[in-house]
This record gives structure tokens, sequence and C-alpha cells, in this order.
């Protein structure tokens, strides 16, 4: 698919957006018989792009970066966190996870035996209850 891709970059490119190379990729999929899912394009996309740009909305600019000029200690972060929080009135919206028990594969397999043989004694002291009644 990657070769596909490179393929197409250089007879129909330099295109314009992703898109427009998706469509042009699809298209000749397509016409070639050639059979495609959207991971596989999403994985030549990859593959190219990881040294060559796909097109040319996707040419980066690198932008110089400043530091920033306060540094907030976590501590101080979470303490203005919870004032924000006070003042409006919100909660937190990440709740946290309730404590359960972890269990291996094993031992769930176990536990479906375990259901599926108090089940067969249930039915099993039906039939000796039904078979007394008779009996009787």
């Amino acid at each position: 698919m990657a070769k596909l891709t490179w393929d197409l970059m250089k007879t129909q490119g330099p295109f314009q957006t992703v898109a427009d190379l998706t469509d042009a990729l699809k298209t000749r999929c397509r016409r070639l018989r050639v059979r495609y899912t959207n991971d596989d394009i999403n994985a030549a996309f990859r593959l190219i792009e990881s040294n060559t740009p796909l097109c040319q909305d996707r040419v980066t600019r690198s932008a110089p970066v400043e530091p920033a000029d306060v540094i907030i200690s976590p501590d101080r972060a979470r303490d203005i966190l919870a004032e924000i929080r006070r003042r409006t009135g919100v909660t937190p919206t990440v709740r946290p996870m309730p404590k359960g028990q972890l269990i291996t594969g094993h031992q769930a397999a176990q536990g479906k035996a375990m259901a599926m043989v108090v089940k067969e004694i249930e039915a099993t002291v039906e039939r000796i209850k039904d078979l007394e009644r008779d009996l009787e």
C-alpha cells in the first residue's frame, strides 16, 4: 500500500490535502483491484510521512517555542484548581474508579465451572424430589 501511495504521489502529486490523496489512492486501488482497509491506508501514510510530507497542507513549519515565565508546582496547581472549583461550584468530572478485585482467566473459568456444578446439583435435587413424590 505504501508503494502504491508513493507512486501516486510521484505521478499525480503534489496533493493539496490528505483527503485528496486518500481519494486518489482508493480510486487506484479499485482500478487495480487491490483490497484495502482504512487501517492499511493509515499505515501507509504513517510510513511515508515519517520522512516525507504527504501533501502541501501537512508541511510542518517550526515555530519558536518560548519558555514559560511562571513555573507552578503540582501542589500549587492543585490548590488553584480546588479554588476554581470552589468558586464556580463545579465538581470534578473525573471520578475515582471503584475498588474491584482483579481475577485471572483461570479463576474466571473456575467460577463458571462452579456455577455449572451448582446448577446441575440443584437440577438433580429437583429430580430426586419429583421421584420421591411419585413413590409416595
